[in-house]
């Protein structure tokens, strides 16, 4: 994502907190709190023609054991205007992920017990990962 971006960023990931059903956060990051858990190359932001941040896709480290290197935890947010659109079920296929299977349910949050979606995104042997 680019740096201009992350006030919309922001701005979606504020709506997802107070949402209460979209993260296990409660409250939003820092922009270098952010940065700083993220994996810069898998992260994209969804735009409208007019520039506008609609959407956006980030990827996480599970671990940092040598055994877990390259497998990533990922967060989709969709701006609640577009909802239902489509944007956040197209955002991990433009990096290559294939949905895989739902684990429901998943945790709870808020009360609920809120399923998640497994994806699958499979590298060339020798491919960069993270580290």
């Amino acid at each position: 994502m680019a740096a201009g971006q992350w006030p919309g960023v922001e701005r979606i990931y504020r709506q997802g907190v107070a949402g209460g059903l979209a993260t296990f956060e409660s409250a939003v990051p820092s922009r270098e709190d952010f940065s700083a858990r993220k994996i810069a190359q898998l992260g994209l932001a969804a735009v409208h023609r007019d520039s506008t941040v609609i959407g956006w896709i980030a990827a996480s480290p599970v671990s940092a054991r040598r055994a877990f290197r390259g497998v990533i935890e990922h967060s989709v947010y969709v701006d609640a205007a577009q909802a239902g659109l489509g944007v956040g079920t197209a955002l991990p296929g433009v990096l290559g992920y294939r949905e895989r299977s739902a684990q429901a349910p998943a945790g709870p949050l808020s009360g609920r017990w809120i399923d998640t979606v497994l994806y699958e995104l499979r590298l060339e042997p020798g491919a960069a990962t993270h580290t």
